[in-house]
């Protein structure tokens, strides 16, 4: 054959996992960063209230809210997009202080 042959990549196929489906029931630490103008930022909330309460939207269940609240964290970084989140974006919006205090914090010796 002589057509040229095109592949799409994309997130499609973890649409239909559950990969939310046990998430109040973790008991580590948990750390979740977004920026405030990240397009990905729903997700991100979304998932800590799930964590946090038990009740995820459009899921049709709801389990109990989770038993170790205070070692789960949502951080928004103000201004701050996706990709400036892990390259730096060559604005210095990475919040390293208050990741090194959340570590302290939930990480024992």
């Amino acid at each position: 054959m002589d057509k040229e042959m095109k592949r799409t990549t994309g997130c499609q196929a973890y649409a239909n996992t559950r990969f939310l489906y046990y998430i109040n029931e973790i008991r580590s630490a948990v750390l979740i960063v977004h920026g405030e103008k990240a397009h990905s930022r729903y997700f991100g909330e979304s998932a800590f209230r799930y964590m946090m309460d038990g009740k995820a939207e459009g899921y049709d269940f709801a389990r109990k809210p989770n038993p170790v609240p205070e070692n789960q964290q949502l951080l928004i970084v103000p201004g701050a997009s996706h990709c400036d989140l892990y390259d730096g974006g060559g604005k210095g919006l990475i919040p390293w202080d208050n990741i090194e205090e959340f570590l302290k914090k939930n990480l024992k010796r």
